[in-house]
């Protein structure tokens, strides 16, 4: 059996192939740019249930391939990369009785027209090591940063204290003294995520954030802290905390973090020891 199913403008072609029953579906696909066809590289591709949940995500290759499985059911695809338009494709099916999959998504470049401003140049401190990452991807956008200043005015007593009344993000007493993080699944919803795109049944009601809320990874001077989120004011001291950057989904994370575990979202500490290491280094390297 051969089947040809066409879903509006966002997907070219979605061509079947028929096999013997599979318990899950390759899809093979291609992130390519609507002007010129061109292959994009690093765009992040998320599949979602028409139920709002997120299936699987990928990351497109230098060729702007990308591999995901999924079990039969009707999805959508979210893809998103800097210097495009967001796009949410029209739902499709995924048969019972299908092996592979292969569509290509088109996605719109993204052109802004800006009013004449006035531009004032600030140079950004230099930070040595993991905190030159930190500062690139905070240019980016995507996610949310705290530097020292904007932790000290926060006056934490404690690590967990940093995230309270942060958008996305659920400070969980696990009692007495005790506390832990959790986010809220497709928070912020996807509307935010992907703009007017994302209507219909593939947007989460914003009533239910509160039930969906789930682990996070957390990475401590860039090593994954395999304990998780209950421990982190045992691990770190609020005063020892020099930057911190949250994640609040695969659709915010950067590659540098993102795994099949970190669906929920990723939160990144860096603390004052880290660049102070890197200066060691610097210093005793000359001669």
């Amino acid at each position: 059996m051969r089947c040809t199913v066409s879903v509006a403008v966002t997907i070219l072609s979605l061509l079947a192939a028929s096999s013997a029953l599979h318990s899950q579906t390759l899809i093979r696909g291609t992130v390519r740019a609507d002007s010129t066809l061109t292959a994009i590289h690093g765009a992040f591709v998320m599949l979602m249930g028409v139920d709002g949940s997120a299936v699987a995500s990928a990351v497109s290759g230098s060729d702007g391939g990308f591999l995901l499985h999924a079990e039969p059911g009707r999805f959508l695809l979210h893809v998103r990369r800097v210097g495009y338009s967001p796009t949410v494709t029209p739902e499709f099916e995924v048969p019972a009785a299908v092996a592979d999959i292969e569509l290509t998504v088109i996605l719109p470049q993204d052109a802004l027209v800006l009013d004449t401003v006035a531009v004032v140049g600030e140079a950004e401190p230099f930070a040595p090591g993991p905190l030159r990452g930190f500062y690139e991807r905070k240019r980016r956008g995507w996610g949310v940063f705290l530097t020292r200043e904007e932790i000290e005015a926060k006056n934490p007593g404690q690590v967990t204290d940093i995230f309270r009344n942060m958008a996305g993000v659920r400070v969980v007493s696990k009692g007495g003294r005790q506390w832990s993080i959790r986010m809220v699944r497709a928070s912020p919803p996807l509307a935010t995520l992907f703009g007017s795109a994302c209507t219909g049944t593939g947007c989460p009601d914003p009533r239910d954030v509160d039930k969906q809320a789930c682990g996070v990874n957390v990475y401590i001077d860039g090593a994954l802290l395999r304990e998780g989120p209950g421990i982190i004011n045992q691990m770190v001291a609020a005063n020892d905390v020099e930057a911190v950057e949250v994640y609040r989904g695969p659709a915010e994370t950067p590659a540098d973090f993102l795994s099949s575990d970190s669906r929920c979202g990723v939160i990144v500490i860096w603390t004052r020891r880290a660049p102070r290491q890197e200066k060691k280094k610097k210093k005793g390297s000359g001669s």
